[in-house]
């Protein structure tokens, strides 16, 4: 035999036992991390002894991949290349056994990193109209008469997709010169919570930012708004980490208070989006193992609306005409613009900002950043440069802000050169050409609060031209106000201003509050200044609910100037009374001051279509809803702990003023609890021989219904009762019989019916 082929054997078969060409093993391997059964389950690839993985299977099982590693075609990395971890694998157990650095492991994230999106329910189809008129009628001089009548109007259609609405103001008798109906607005909206963009179509203000100004436009709108997804904060807030040994509880504190309590895994966790509030504060983070042992590490922070979170952007177009003479006769849509507005976050700390607009004579473009200064504030500032007829221009805008306590300041400033312009002042042609505005505010402890304002505006010659319907006046004013709460109930301000080009306009406010009790408060007040001082004094009960009555009473006295040509010390006295019903709110009261005497009458309300039904209510400003009952009526409603209403005969109640797209709140939909009037009765069923039928014997109303035992006295129980009804009744000894019977509901009452007999 030749040595050749023995060889060959030889050789394949060394060649086919090398581990390196051994078949890949899939294993289902559970998780012991430095001790602690992971409880979950990780797919791993064995291969010539070592386990591979795909990262995001180790991500998921709580470990890091560093970017360097090398995977294979499968996008496998081995698990013995991670750094600050070594494994051991339990083949008995079928478990990976695993000891990791903390920085190898993903941090746990405690307190869900924020709340997932919102569950919104889908709008119905509607409509509805809020209405408030007023009348009143006086006399005045030498017994002159006077009147209005009048209203406002605010119609608004809706369904899934979007609404549409429009706002118009009537009058009786209109000024000369005045139209009987003007229209303020009509507008398109549609919104995609989703996404948190909104877009509107016709009447639209342009949106923009802190250093530049808003126009009224005809046309288009498109951007980001974060009010549809409240459940998201959008501003930086601390992302706060740590590590526990063993399984511990971890507290957070914010100024002093607690807000959350978590339990952490052992190993590294993570808390984000911790409910904090905006300026300056102090995070503390306290983890509690089972032992008692607790660990402390305090954090300060400062968080802001001017940033905006590290990726996000807000975002807006408009595109249109300009609108001229709002709310007048001369309403008309003008000269066609665009606008665009851009906010980033860069960083955590560093948003940036830009701006643009074109379209009447005139183009403008500008930039900025907002930025955090550790733990002390936010510093902003922006540039902008414009370019038209009338030349160009630059604007120069600085703010810092420091919200905290016991001491908050803000100040602002911006300037502008001669041939600066932006659509608005093209169209109006009023522009500051400085503006300045400082704030500080002090909390004194027990002496109360105090707050300072200085302002500053100062308007081009341009600006105040003859004949320009607006001619804007340069002021300077400075003022300073001083509260504090003496007790619970009562509370006490005063409040002192001047102005530094107009001495004669300078004042003083002094006044005490008084609560009564949830709905009632009285208050006297003092206002002073060159020409004098006036006192008035007030009581008033609110009326909210519906079926509350609510009055006010007032009255005033000093030096008031109601001729141009005299000063007289003369008075004013007022007296209202207010009722809120369920179909809406209504008042009327009467006021005379010096020569005059006016009585007034005010109704408010809305008329609504919603789920099939037409509804009176109160104004509905937001959101409403339609609770149906059933066929139930006269059913009490709560709306945030606080009575609604009742439903009306076919069981229905509209509830206004919902808040849109917040927890808890529904917009624009039916509510429908699925109550109906119940339909049983005690049934009495007896032997042809007037006996009652034998005690443990069972009745069955109709084929496939549940059976119902009888009692002592032949009696049993039944609901879903029809008009007309067969009861079979199964005796003990296996004997049958039927009953028939008539049903017939009695209000609010559970009737009885028989005795019954069973033949």
């Amino acid at each position: 035999m030749s040595a050749l082929p023995v060889l060959l054997g030889a050789l394949l078969l060394a060649l086919f036992l090398r581990p390196g060409l051994a078949a890949d093993r899939a294993l289902q391997l559970g998780l012991v991390v430095n001790g602690h059964d992971s409880g979950l389950i990780g797919e791993f690839l064995e291969r010539d002894g070592a386990l591979f993985a795909t990262p995001a299977e180790l991500l998921e099982l709580g470990l890091l991949t560093p970017p360097h590693l090398t995977a294979d075609p499968q996008g496998r990395v081995p698990v013995a290349a991670l750094p600050g971890v070594a494994t051991v694998l339990e083949a008995r157990t079928q478990r990976l056994l695993v000891r990791a650095e903390p920085a190898a492991l993903r941090p746990a994230l405690l307190g869900g990193g924020g709340a997932g999106p919102l569950l919104i329910s889908p709008a119905g189809w509607g409509a509805l109209v809020n209405y408030d008129l007023l009348a009143q009628h006086g006399r005045g001089r030498r017994n002159s008469a006077f009147g209005f009548a009048g209203g406002l109007f605010e119609a608004r259609v809706f369904g899934p997709h979007g609404d549409l609405s429009s706002a118009l103001p009537a009058y009786a008798d209109p000024p000369p010169g005045a139209p009987h109906l003007t229209r303020l607005f009509t507008t398109y909206t549609w919104s995609d919570p989703d996404r948190m963009v909104r877009q509107r179509l016709g009447d639209v203000v342009g949106s923009g930012l802190a250093w530049t100004r808003p126009v009224r436009l005809g046309g288009a709108q498109f951007g980001t708004d974060f009010g549809l997804r409240p459940d998201l904060v959008t501003f930086p807030t601390p992302v706060l980490r740590g590590s526990a040994a063993v399984g511990s509880t971890v507290d957070l504190l914010v100024d002093g208070v607690r807000q959350q309590s978590a339990a952490a895994p052992a190993g590294p966790f993570e808390l984000r989006q911790p409910p904090v509030v905006t300026g300056a504060g102090e995070l503390s983070l306290v983890v509690r193992d089972a032992l008692g042992r607790e660990s402390v590490r305090t954090l300060p922070f400062y968080a802001s609306r001017a940033l905006l979170l590290s990726g996000l952007a807000d975002y807006a177009v408009q595109l249109g005409a300009v609108r001229r003479g709002f709310g007048t006769i001369h309403d008309s849509y003008a000269e066609p613009v665009a606008i665009g507005t851009l906010r980033f976050g860069l960083r955590d700390w560093l948003t940036l900002e830009s701006h643009a607009e074109t379209g009447a004579g005139t183009a403008m473009a500008g930039g900025g950043a907002a930025v955090r200064v550790g733990a002390v504030g936010v510093a902003s500032f922006a540039a902008a440069g414009s370019t038209g007829a009338g030349g160009g221009g630059g604007l120069f805008s600085l703010a810092w802000e420091r919200i905290a306590r016991p001491l908050t300041v803000a100040v602002s400033a911006s300037a502008a050169t001669p041939g600066y312009r932006d659509v608005a002042g093209a169209v109006d042609g009023v522009a500051a050409r400085r503006s300045v505005r400082a704030s500080v505010g002090l909390s004194l402890g027990a002496l109360g609060n105090f707050g300072a304002v200085y302002a500053e505006q100062r308007f081009g010659r341009e600006s105040a031209r003859p004949g320009r319907a607006f001619s804007p006046a340069d002021i300077a004013t400075v003022s300073a106000t001083w509260s504090h709460s003496l007790t619970d109930n009562v509370f006490v301000y005063a409040t002192a201003f001047r102005n530094l080009r107009e001495r004669s306009q300078d004042g003083i406010f002094l006044g005490l509050v008084v609560a009564l009790g949830a709905r009632d408060n009285a208050s006297l007040d003092v206002a002073g200044n060159a020409d004098g001082a006036v006192v008035s004094a007030r009581h008033q009960r609110s009326a909210s609910a519906p079926g509350d009555w609510g009055w006010r009473v007032q009255a005033q006295h000093g030096l008031a100037q109601y001729d141009p040509a005299q000063h007289d010390r003369t008075g004013r006295e007022a007296a209202e009374l207010t009722h809120q019903a369920g179909w809406g709110r209504v008042s009327g009261g009467v006021e005379h001051a010096g020569p005059s005497t006016v009585g007034r009458v005010a109704v408010r309300g809305a008329v609504a279509t919603l789920g099939g039904g037409l509804f009176v209510s109160g104004r509905i400003e937001d959101a409403f809803a339609v609770v149906h009952t059933g066929e139930v009526p006269d059913v009490p409603v709560f709306i945030e702990n606080r009575p609604a209403g009742r439903t009306d005969r076919a069981g229905r109640l509209l509830v206004p003023n919902l808040h849109a797209w917040q927890p808890n709140t529904l917009a624009l939909i039916v509510v429908d609890f699925g109550l109906r009037r119940g339909t049983a009765a005690r049934l009495l069923l007896v032997d042809p021989d007037g006996r009652p039928v034998p005690v443990g014997s069972v009745v069955a109303l109709g084929e496939g219904r549940a059976v119902a035992p009888i009692g002592h006295g032949g009696e049993t129980y039944f609901s879903d009762l029809a008009s007309g009804n067969q009861a079979t009744v199964t005796r003990p000894d296996g004997t049958r019989c039927v009953a028939r019977f008539r049903f017939v509901p009695v209000p609010d009452a559970l009737p009885t019916i028989g005795p019954i007999p069973c033949e």
